[in-house]
């Protein structure tokens, strides 16, 4: 389980003189650990996980890493843990491992099957990070635990989205049994520049001890989107919020239902941080936002710290209902 050749958890260059730089040595590529148990390198390359394919207990980089290409999971293949792996950084200068699909550029079709721990185990590290390309994910994502070993440690334990990358969750598409440590940016879903949408169908649930969403669109005119169309229930927060959110815009469509979550950190249910815009046009009912010492709690909290104008606007198809809180 988990089984690796070298030492450096980072990603070789490609410069064909057989070593990397790493902070200031260079390093011989057969010390770095492999990008995949499958890659893809030239762009046009399809790798399609069939029924009954199966991948597991990856020990390097990944489980899958494309470099532009396509990755198709049919339903029925399976990208797991069987058994709990305690992942590691690697030596001083690497990044650690990207998640069980790396993407940089190309496309993840995910039309079935699960990505996540099975069997009683917990996948640790991240499902899917995308690093430019674009994701779109059908199957079930479950019980992974976040690391900081992690590249970009628990920032997007089940996606990852940077580099302009994109991804959906389908109507097809369930997200359950996530957990890591609330500190800093860490959540579920980690978007900074890029768009993120989920589809009228789509389940999230059972997201635990940190937030679901953080969306950061600082100094880009909104010219991002978080749309999220289909149901997110039965998330327990605890000290943390909802969704967090910097100078982005996020629209609940009105099929999008927010139920059964609750929270009990200041900034309330969803926590809007300087600048952020949100659209209401879907259903936030029977959640709970519970008191944190002296403080009131909210389901939204528009926060104005240090500049940018928070905007939060309730359009006529909304259903705000039978909540516990304030505002």
């Amino acid at each position: 389980a988990g089984k690796k050749e070298g030492s450096y958890f980072i990603q070789a260059d490609s410069e064909g003189d057989g070593h990397t730089t790493v902070g200031s040595k260079e390093v011989q590529n057969t010390d770095i650990v492999q990008d995949g148990i499958i890659a893809t390198y030239n762009g046009v390359g399809t790798i399609t996980l069939g029924n009954g394919a199966v991948l597991k207990n990856y020990g390097g980089m990944s489980a899958v890493r494309l470099a532009s290409g396509v990755l198709v999971m049919e339903e029925g293949s399976q990208i797991i843990d069987d058994t709990t792996i305690t992942r590691e950084k690697g030596k001083t200068g690497s990044f650690g491992p990207g998640g069980a699909i790396w993407l940089q550029g190309g496309t993840l079709n995910m039309k079935g099957g699960i990505i996540g721990g099975i069997n009683d185990a917990t996948m640790n590290g991240r499902a899917v990070f995308v690093d430019s390309g674009i994701a779109n994910i059908g199957g079930t994502i479950q019980n992974i635990a976040g690391t900081d070993a992690a590249w970009h440690g628990q920032n997007g334990i089940a996606v990852h989205l940077r580099s302009g990358g994109e991804a959906t969750l389908t109507s097809t598409s369930k997200i359950n049994n996530v957990t890591g440590e609330f500190a800093g940016n860490n959540s579920a879903i980690w978007s900074q520049f890029c768009n993120f949408t989920t589809e009228n169908g789509s389940y999230i649930s059972k997201v635990d001890g940190i937030p679901v969403l953080y969306f950061d669109d600082l100094n880009q005119n909104y010219t991002h989107k978080i749309f999220l169309n289909g149901t997110i229930s039965d998330c327990d927060s605890g000290t943390s919020y909802l969704f967090r959110s910097w100078y982005g815009l996020i629209e609940l469509g009105e099929n999008g239902i927010i139920e059964n979550c609750q929270t009990n950190n200041a900034g309330g249910l969803i926590y809007s941080n300087n600048g952020s815009h949100y659209i209401i046009r879907g259903t936030i009912q029977k959640n709970k936002a519970t008191r944190y010492g002296f403080l009131p709690n909210a389901m939204i909290y528009m926060a104005n710290q240090s500049g940018g104008t928070p905007i939060c606007t309730i359009e006529s198809t909304a259903r705000i209902i039978d909540n516990t809180g304030l505002g």
